[in-house]
């Protein structure tokens, strides 16, 4: 349950970043695999978040900017304390590691551009359960 946060407003917070991030994780998974989804979703401002524009192609699609983009959005919710949260870990955190990891797979420029990239993911390679299944016989680089 304390990945999830503490409270109402704590646990929404980490669900909508939580989504977020999915989401845009699948449409860079998309591009990756040379197909596109035009889909959206609602901010709680009530307008439309288009992560992908509607007549895109993936031969004029610039991933690595995308990639760039997205992840610089995500790293502008972490909050003082290093995490989504503040100091303690969410779920949304580990999967922000897992789509940054993917970002800068795309991005090859990723981390000297936008370092707190960098700084993100190896706050999380620090966690100690994170520090210990990478140091593991079932990680796989």
């Amino acid at each position: 349950p304390w990945l999830l946060g503490e409270g109402r407003a704590e646990r929404a917070r980490q669900d909508s970043l939580l989504h977020r991030c999915a989401f845009d994780n699948n449409n860079l998974r998309c591009v990756c695999y040379d197909f596109l989804v035009a889909s959206g979703y609602a901010n709680p401002d009530g307008s439309r978040h288009w992560p992908l524009p509607l007549h895109t192609t993936t031969a004029d699609f610039d991933a690595a900017a995308f990639a760039r983009e997205r992840a610089r959005e995500m790293l502008g919710e972490v909050r003082e304390g290093g995490f989504l949260l503040g100091k303690r870990v969410s779920a949304a955190d580990l999967f922000l590691y897992e789509h940054l990891v993917l970002c800068s797979c795309v991005d090859s420029e990723l981390d000297s551009m936008l370092p707190a990239a960098k700084e993100f993911r190896e706050r999380v390679e620090a966690l100690p359960a994170v520090k210990a299944y990478r140091e593991g016989p079932d990680w796989i680089e």
